[in-house]
Formats: C-alpha cells, structure tokens, sequence
C-alpha cells in the first residue's frame, strides 16, 4: 500500500458508552473516546477533518455498521443508534465520503475472528494488540481499539 499524497482517514465505532472516533492524518493518530462527549465536540474534531481536506488531503471514512445487540438494554441501544446517526450526518454534511462496514468484513482485514464463548475483554484486548502493532508510538486505549482498526481499514480503501 503507498499512499504519496497527504491523506486523512476516520475510523468510527459508535458505541454507546465506548465508541470513539480516531482520525490518522499522514500516520498521525488523533483519539476521541465518545462517553461523555457532546454532539458538539463530535462535530469539531470530525470539522478539523474536512478542514484539512480542505487543503489537498485525500479523506475517507469508515464507519462501523451495527445493529442493536439482543443483551444490549434499551438505553445503550439508544445511545448508540444515536451516535450512529450523528456521525454519519456530520461526515455527510461535511462532504466526508465513507464506507459503512460490519464488523466481519473489516475484521477480516486482520484475519481476527472472536472465538466461541471468548470474553468480551479478552477479544477486545486482541483487537488493541493488533491496533498497537500497526501503531507502536501511539497511546491507543481499550475503548480506540475498534476504531483504530476501522480508521485503518480506511487506509487501505482509500483511492
């Protein structure tokens, strides 16, 4: 893969309490966990993305594309359809193309597959190995784990 031209990519998962959007800008990591976060700190740190495209960068986003988990309650449901939605409204009001992904299709990227009966933090903790490898100088998180990977997809559809 070489990518000669400055670029952006922009992983997001929007959880409900855990999601984060990351932003690589020419190998450069930028994390936002989401918990807590208001709709308006969203829209900035995605609005410094297309500023940037703005200036020449070639820009691609990916968003991961989920339902609803039956053991998930009616609040984080919420929650997260509500991220979801938010998001991607402000990739499309802002001219960011992306990718909606499941989670099979971008995982395959890593050859990772969640084994029966594996704990979630024991399948996420792969994850973020895998994320820190692709990124050893940044300081990636549990809750980024997910998003790094998405963002990275990114890179490696991004035209």
């Amino acid at each position: 893969m070489s990518n000669p031209s400055p670029y952006i990519v922009i992983g997001v998962d929007p959880g409900g309490s855990s999601g984060a959007i990351v932003i690589i800008q020419d190998g450069t990591l930028r994390i936002l966990g989401m918990n807590g976060k208001t709709e308006h700190d969203i829209k900035e740190f995605i609005f410094g993305a297309m500023l940037r495209k703005q200036m020449g960068s070639r820009v691609l986003a990916a968003i991961e594309r989920v339902n609803a988990m039956p053991d998930q309650g009616v609040v984080s449901s919420f929650k997260f359809g509500q991220n979801y939605g938010f998001v991607r409204g402000c990739l499309v009001s802002h001219d960011i193309p992306f990718l909606e992904v499941l989670p099979k299709e971008w995982q395959k990227l890593y050859s990772m597959t969640k084994k029966k009966g594996e704990p979630k933090k024991e399948w996420k903790t792969r994850l973020l190995n895998i994320a820190r490898n692709l990124y050893p100088k940044a300081d990636i998180p549990l809750y980024a784990a997910d998003a790094v990977l998405l963002s990275h997809y990114a890179l490696n559809h991004l035209n």
